[in-house]
């Protein structure tokens, strides 16, 4: 069973006209039709966007009335309206967008000015995921704890938990990478999902009495990912799950609904990259980024860019900060020259970033933003099942693949957290759990080596090194397993 992220419907009404007499009109008519479009600033564009709104010719006046949520605010979104283009909202302070509805001919006089760098239509943003029907949860709940997570529940910024601050304080980095890695001690969890074995051990993994048991072993450092911040753009996250122990919180959604992850897929995704027992950087900081959902679109992924960047940005002066990391599970396909700007953007700010593959069966460089790491240093995930196969399941939901693939992990039948209660959990599979999982290694990389701190291509390079070469059975392209070195 699949299950789809947005879908919006079309109507297409069909009228008998003499074609002779008809096609010329409509031409005209679909060349120059109205569409809701997003409309980013170039780099250097500061000023008021009164007077930049001036200059484009556009006729706005401020809406004084209104109020962006809570965590709409973290995108610094404004209201206008505008006698000839209706409601306009402009956001961002470094990555500046606003949206409008105009003519075709009007988006490509804006487009010519020079504080213009894209203009693109608004479209649905998706996700694709397979839904395990057959997992039904224990009714005994397994929890690992790796440093007595449970007793700092109060979170991870909160100067007055003691516990978090000796956290911290065992954990910092040193000087010397090598020194840095040796001084922590190695962990074995033996209550760990199939996925986490497979990434810490050099060898294929060999299946227990069932794939969605949890009774595997994870080998990782005690710390891995602490100082991490890792950004999950998604459906939402339901921080108050428990195996996030305190570490979990919302930063920014599209929507007034207190971030809320009514779908479930954001959540799950978190508890990849970090959660207590289905985790890989089971030290990260995980910040929720609501960009999808009902009413979402591509503006909405990058106004939630926008507030992952502005976050880095304040975050980067902490001395316990050890980096920065988008996980992004979804997909589209098309040119979007809006999106690949805001990529593009994060990235030079030194952020890091996991994108899937998607799930289509096809050349990853056909959607996008995998499509962009042949042209920025992110990483595209493709995913493998338990037998170091390449993901293909029923209804031809399979795994992409090709050169625009950089490295695959572990995407079928992935446990991990859930939306429908604090000890909540589910099967899922798909590119959407690859991903988190290697935006959890690369945390765990930034907590061990310092120097990749603000250089995502150094990391990507240096994630392409430790991976297992040319595991993964059925990829064209790359067939890279990911590791987080330990390999025996």
């Amino acid at each position: 069973m699949k299950s789809g992220g947005i879908l919006i419907p079309f109507l297409l009404s069909l009228v008998v006209i003499p074609a002779a007499l008809a096609a010329p009109a409509a031409q005209k008519s679909e060349d120059n039709a109205t569409d809701k479009y997003i409309v980013m600033l170039a780099e250097d564009e500061k000023r008021p966007w009164k007077e930049i709104f001036s200059d484009l010719g556009i006729k706005a006046k401020e809406n004084k009335n209104f109020k962006a949520s809570s965590y709409g605010r973290n995108a610094q979104i404004s209201s206008w309206n505008s006698d000839e283009s209706g409601h306009i909202v402009s956001s961002g302070t470094h990555i500046r967008t606003f949206t409008l509805k105009m003519k075709r001919s009007e988006s490509t006089r804006i487009l010519s000015h020079s504080s213009i760098v894209a203009v693109d239509p608004v479209r649905p943003v998706s996700y694709d995921v397979h839904i395990n029907t057959d997992y039904i949860p224990s009714n005994k709940t397994i929890s690992y704890d790796p440093l007595d997570l449970e007793k700092r529940q109060q979170g991870y910024y909160n100067n007055n938990n003691q516990q978090q601050q000796l956290y911290n304080s065992n954990n910092q980095q040193q000087d010397s990478n090598s020194q840095d890695q040796t001084q922590k001690p190695t962990k074995h969890q033996k209550t760990a999902p199939w996925n986490l074995e497979r990434i810490s051990t050099g060898r294929k993994v060999k299946q227990h009495s069932s794939v969605t048991s949890l009774d595997y072993t994870y080998t990782f450092k005690q710390g891995d990912g602490t100082g991490v911040d890792v950004y999950i753009l998604d459906t939402g996250l339901y921080a108050q799950h428990k195996d996030f122990g305190g570490r979990a919180k919302s930063l920014w959604s599209f929507a007034r609904d207190n971030a809320l992850d009514v779908e479930g897929h954001g959540t799950h995704c978190a508890g990849t990259v970090g959660s207590n027992t289905y985790g890989v950087a089971k030290g990260a900081n995980l910040w929720g980024v609501k960009i999808l959902g009902k009413g979402s679109d591509s503006s909405t992924v990058i106004q939630g860019m926008e507030a992952v960047l502005a976050q880095h940005n304040k975050r980067k002066s902490d001395p316990n900060f050890r980096g920065s990391v988008i996980s992004a599970s979804f997909s589209n396909v098309g040119e979007y020259k809006a999106e690949f700007e805001a990529f593009k953007r994060v990235i030079a700010a030194g952020i890091h970033v996991a994108v899937s593959a998607g799930n289509e069966g096809r050349d990853a460089c056909l959607n996008r933003p995998a499509r962009y790491s042949k042209q920025l240093p992110i990483v595209t995930v493709g995913a493998s099942d338990i037998k170091d196969a390449l993901m293909s399941l029923k209804n031809n939901f399979k795994s992409n693949y090709g050169q625009c693939v950089t490295v695959h992990g572990p995407g079928v039948d992935i446990i991990s957290t859930w939306k429908d209660g604090v000890d909540s959990t589910y099967s899922m599979s798909g590119t959407s759990m690859s991903a988190p999982a290697v935006a959890g290694m690369i945390a765990v990389e930034l907590s061990r080596k310092s120097n990749l701190k603000l250089n995502p291509k150094g990391m990507r390079d240096y994630l392409l090194s430790q991976s297992l070469p040319n595991v993964v059975q059925g990829a064209s392209g790359g067939s890279a397993m990911i590791n987080n070195g330990f390999k025996q």
